[in-house]
C-alpha cells in the first residue's frame, strides 16, 4: 500500500441490500456518464482477496488527472457492504524521488508541489464522486423501502497528507 498516497475513505455496510457487484458498478458507471465528467476512466477488475492464489473480489476503478477512486461492492452477511479508497497514482519514477535520503522530500516537492489548482481538482473530483456513489447507493436504498443513510453515515475519512 505504500505505493499510493491516500486521501480519503468511505464505507458502509448495508443490512437487507441484496445487489450484484456487478449491477452496482453498472449503475454507478451510468450515473458518472450522465454527470460528464471529463476526462473519467472507469474499469471493472478483479483483485485476489487475500494473495495471490485466493478468489477474486471485483472493484470499480475510477480515475482523473492521476486522482483515483477505488470502488468495492460486495455482498457480506445479509447485506451489501460498499466502500471506496481514494488516492493519488504515484510513479515509481516519485516513489524514486522520495527514497533519497534527506533531499528525496525536497526533490519531490520541487517537481510535484501541489498546486490550488490540483488542490481543487482533487476536491471537485471526489465530492462529485462520493455524491454519485452515495446517490446509487440512495436509489437503491429507496427501491427496497431499506433505512436510508444517516448524515453521519455518509461522511468519509480523509487522511492527513503530510
Amino acid at each position: 500500500m505504500k505505493n499510493y498516497d491516500f486521501i480519503s475513505h468511505w464505507h458502509h455496510y448495508m443490512e437487507g441490500m441484496e445487489q450484484s457487484p456487478k449491477e452496482y458498478y453498472e449503475n454507478l458507471k451510468e450515473l458518472i456518464s450522465e454527470n460528464k465528467l471529463p476526462k473519467v476512466n472507469m474499469k471493472m477488475f478483479t483483485l485476489p482477496a487475500y494473495g495471490v492464489f485466493s478468489f477474486g473480489r471485483m472493484y470499480l476503478k475510477v480515475t482523473y488527472a492521476g486522482i483515483v477512486f477505488l470502488i468495492c461492492c460486495a455482498p457480506y452477511g445479509k447485506g451489501m457492504f460498499v466502500s471506496y479508497w481514494h488516492y493519488n497514482s504515484v510513479s515509481w519514477f516519485r516513489r524514486f524521488f522520495r527514497s533519497i535520503p534527506i533531499i528525496g522530500v525536497g526533490l519531490e516537492n520541487l517537481f510535484w508541489s501541489e498546486t490550488l489548482f490540483k488542490l481543487d481538482l482533487k476536491h471537485m473530483f471526489q465530492s462529485v464522486l462520493h455524491s454519485l456513489i452515495l446517490k446509487t447507493l440512495d436509489k437503491e436504498v429507496e427501491d427496497k423501502g431499506l433505512r436510508a443513510l444517516s448524515e453521519y453515515e455518509r461522511r468519509y475519512k480523509v487522511y492527513d497528507l503530510k
